[in-house]
């Protein structure tokens, strides 16, 4: 399992890095993702790590990184400017 591990959690952090490119909204729900997936690593991997009620607290993180993230990509999405998409218009410019 170590090899999948690794590659699994460099995505993961390649993932939130990514997400602090876009705006402060992406970057907090990327590092909330970060938590919410550290938390199922401490339960897996970590004896004698017993986190009350851990499902919600798991699940709670998710949800709100999933949230944050969307809404940091969707407010990006109509701040910018959007480029004409006729012919016209290409060629106007």
């Amino acid at each position: 399992m170590l090899v999948p591990v690794l590659i699994y959690g460099a995505c993961l952090g390649t993932m939130a890095v990514l997400a602090t490119g876009v705006n402060r909204l992406t970057a907090i729900g990327g590092a909330v993702f970060l938590v919410s997936d550290g938390l199922i690593a401490l339960d897996a991997f970590v004896s004698g790590f017993d986190l009350p009620a851990e499902g919600f607290w798991v699940m709670a993180t998710y949800v709100a990184a999933q949230v944050l993230i969307v809404a940091g990509v969707l407010l990006e999405d109509t701040a910018a400017p959007t480029a004409p998409t006729t012919p016209d218009a290409v060629r106007a410019r």
